[in-house]
């Protein structure tokens, strides 16, 4: 076991440097271009050994099977049969790559199907959220868990754990920023930020401040400006520096440099409440940039949009448009932002947003007759809904009642434990004499997995799901 060492202050000293640095290195700083306001530099936070909002995920409590408010251990099975299907999916340089399974899996029941459309644009990201499995569920760089045996080469999750934060570490970019080349993917950053971080906080000394100290400026420099002149906004596919750079030979468009939706600003705003947690400063600017950016998509009757309020209840397009669309999962991310963001209990949106999701309760359908796709799946919205309810009314909440959160967790395990390929009653290894491939993961595509992340995106979902009860505290305990 590593020795476990609080932050000096000479460390956090570096943290506040790296910021400040990265602040007056920035363009508006620069006074080439100044339509958004100075970024102010954060107030500089201390760390515990291993921080309270991290502290569940060793304190893991078991309910009996039919308890609808903790994980049981039908569920906590899932998770490590989960757990152990990405650790075997790892590509040999540390990262999770779709485009690598073809090379990994075993011939004779390969996880991905011919016509799912492999890519790997988004590496980054896929690590990060194999990464956030891992530590969801209390595995940093120190673990000794073997999982009674079932990792090949007698690794540890300690093991897979540090090849991919040393993967990250070494595609972290002078910058900040993981993405090769000059277009940072926000989904890609925030992903694997929020792990770097995360990993930083549950494992002192596995990842340097420096670096998760520039990763974390990377997304606060990332955010849009107010399109009203003042403060901050959301955030979109493209950092703002990009979009600057893109726009040097244009006119300027003070719209188009606000331009935010509501799905990028969600996944921003969990890594930097993550960085929050791990002692790593943040901006309040930056949190009630996205509160204002998400009221401004909010709507009536608990529904938002996905850019502004005109787009409620509109569907967003993706490459499964055959899939059922969930509209309630803006209203779940609007939710997020919002717990994170403000933490207001009283904030109307999330009783309403919270019914409009009840309305729309995980299931997995019969397969379509066309396709074969059940058609309901949205391992995403079922992601988002269960955190968002989860800090609204889930464990551990004050003066929760448990009617939101016990009847969605009851369904959404439900479906995902239907949808997992079982790792019982089948052979243990393959004709080639490896363990099943196929075994633990969740294969059945999304709107969202069959074209940018497949099985690696749908199984990391599917656990950190199913880690609800235990992953975080609620973002509202404090404000309770």
């Amino acid at each position: 076991m590593r020795r476990r060492r609080t932050a000096s202050t000479a460390g956090m000293r570096t943290i506040a440097l790296a910021i400040a640095l990265a602040l007056i290195d920035s363009p508006a700083a620069a006074g080439t271009r100044t339509e958004e306001p100075a970024r102010p530099a954060p107030e500089k936070q201390e760390r515990s050994k291993f921080p309270d909002a991290f502290a569940s995920r060793r304190e893991k409590k078991l309910g009996e099977a039919g308890n609808r408010e903790l994980a049981t251990v039908k569920t906590e099975k899932a998770v490590v049969d989960g757990l152990v299907w990405l650790a075997r999916h790892q590509a040999p340089d540390g990262s999770w790559a779709y485009g690598q399974l073809t090379k990994i899996c075993s011939r004779s029941g390969p996880c991905t199907a011919d016509a799912q459309h492999v890519t790997d644009n988004y590496n980054s990201g896929l690590t990060g959220l194999a990464l956030l499995a891992f530590l969801g569920a209390g595995h940093g760089v120190e673990s000794k868990e073997t999982f009674d045996g079932r990792l090949e080469g007698g690794r540890t999750a300690g093991d897979v754990v540090a090849k991919g934060v040393s993967w990250a570490l070494n595609r972290l970019a002078a910058k900040g920023h993981f993405t090769a080349g000059d277009m940072p993917f926000m989904y890609n950053e925030a992903a694997l930020t929020c792990a770097l971080v995360e990993a930083f906080a549950m494992s002192p000394g596995s990842v340097p401040t420096e670096a998760a100290s520039k990763a974390v400026v990377f997304l606060v420099e990332a955010q849009r400006p107010n399109p009203g002149g003042s403060g901050f906004w959301g955030w979109r596919y493209m950092d703002l520096a990009t979009v600057r750079r893109q726009q040097r030979s244009l006119p300027l468009d003070s719209s188009f440099l606000s331009d935010s939706d509501t799905s990028a600003t969600a996944w921003c705003v969990q890594a930097l409440a993550s960085a929050r947690y791990a002692g790593i400063p943040v901006p309040d600017q930056s949190f009630s940039g996205a509160f204002d950016f998400i009221e401004s998509t909010t709507g009536a009757d608990g529904i938002a949009g996905y850019q502004d309020r005109s787009q409620a209840g509109q569907a967003v397009a993706g490459g499964g448009d055959h899939f059922e669309y969930h509209s309630a999962s803006i209203s779940a991310m609007n939710m997020i932002v919002r717990c994170h963001a403000k933490g207001d209990p009283k904030d109307s949106f999330l009783s309403s947003g919270a019914a409009f999701i009840l309305k729309d309760l995980p299931k997995v359908g019969l397969p379509d007759s066309k396709t074969g796709d059940h058609l309901s799946v949205d391992y995403c919205y079922w992601y988002y809904g269960t955190y968002a309810l989860r800090h609204l009314d889930g464990p551990g909440v004050p003066k929760r009642t448990g009617k939101r959160w016990g009847p969605w967790y009851t369904k959404v395990c439900a479906a995902l434990l239907t949808l997992q390929v079982p790792s019982v009653a089948m052979p243990a290894r393959d004709s080639n004499d490896r363990p099943a491939c196929r075994h633990g993961g969740w294969l059945t595509p999304d709107r969202w997995g069959a074209h940018y992340g497949g099985p690696i995106y749908q199984t990391a979902m599917a656990v950190m799901t199913l880690q609800a009860p235990y992953r975080y505290r609620s973002a509202l305990v404090k404000n309770t």
